[in-house]
């Protein structure tokens, strides 16, 4: 996957000024007594907002408090429900976050495991077992999402709430808006239930070809659960999508997908029915959320890919 595609995927959200960041990064190890940790060895960042802590922790800052406190409240659940999520370390008052430099911080006991590539190997095998990791997570959401307050998503209302407004002056072809549009009789027939809404392999972790954890749900919401299945195939699709081998892989590996969710959570006739509609409005929103974002370069290439989508949606989703 190329660089670009990896780092639209994380879709890290948080912006910090230069100035600011160097000084939270000197910071760092003073920062931890905060959390009743002064003794460490090596700390060194692993994203913009994050730093591991001798192998056994991430420090994040987090971003908007009822985000972090709704990631904060379904790591807890989930927890108790068997799911392997990172833990959140309190401070010595009990607190699950700290405030310091005019920002929340949190720390994460670290879950030791990589992220695999879906390519490598049997792609219809590792699809198999990612829809099944995807399934056995939406089994435990749907289990907790009565005791969480989250976000109820509306991708007909976002359509016209923001959107279509952030693509004035790049519009992709009228004939795939409306066809977004005419989504919405479908898409209200859809299970709706807690989803995690950012679910790629960049999320998941495995040791030894062995599943271990799955990472943030910082974009926790309801909505229609079939988005997390067809936004885990709509990211091993970027930078493959134009390559005839490669892409003979990826319908392998989301026929795998489509499997291994169907065998623990039955997909309904309308679900697979909307799956071409899913990847070209998940890539719609990802060009508009990068025009807002002033990443053009990086929405036009979404444009594409929403168009290619469009123009062979009905080879999408075939099992």
């Amino acid at each position: 996957m190329r660089a670009v595609g990896v780092a639209r995927r994380l879709f890290l959200c948080l912006i910090f000024s230069r100035k600011k960041f160097i000084l939270i990064f000197m910071n760092i190890k003073h920062l931890l007594p905060l959390f009743g940790i002064s003794e460490t060895e090596v700390t060194h960042q692993i994203y913009k907002s994050a730093w591991d802590v001798d192998g056994r922790y991430v420090l994040k800052m987090g971003g908007e408090l009822a985000t972090l406190e709704k990631s904060i409240a379904l790591s807890d659940l989930l927890l108790k429900e068997g799911l392997p999520v990172p833990g959140y370390v309190r401070t010595p008052d009990g607190a699950p976050f700290a405030w310091a430099d005019g920002a929340y911080y949190v720390l994460m006991k670290k879950i030791d495991g990589s992220h695999i590539d879906p390519y490598k190997g049997d792609p219809y095998s590792n699809g198999v077992t990612l829809g099944r990791i995807t399934a056995k997570l939406h089994l435990a959401l749907d289990a907790v999402s009565d005791k969480i307050e989250c976000p109820d998503g509306n991708y007909m209302r976002e359509l016209d709430d923001w959107i279509l407004s952030n693509l004035e002056g790049m519009e992709p072809a009228r004939e795939v808006v409306d066809y977004c549009r005419r989504f919405g009789p479908l898409y209200r027939t859809l299970p709706r239930q807690l989803i995690h809404r950012d679910v790629h392999t960049g999320n998941l972790l495995f040791r030894d070809e062995r599943f271990v954890g799955y990472l943030d749900f910082d974009n926790s919401q309801i909505n229609a659960r079939l988005h997390d299945l067809c936004y885990l195939g709509a990211t091993a699709l970027v930078g493959n999508y134009q390559k005839k081998k490669r892409l003979l892989l990826w319908r392998e590996l989301f026929r795998g997908i489509l499997f291994g969710y169907n065998e623990l959570l039955r997909l309904t006739e309308d679900e697979l029915k909307a799956i071409p509609h899913m990847f070209v409005f998940i890539e719609l929103t990802f060009a508009a959320f990068f025009a807002k974002t002033g990443q053009q370069d990086i929405a036009t290439s979404c444009i594409a890919m929403m168009e290619w989508l469009y123009h062979n949606r009905d080879s999408l989703g075939k099992r």
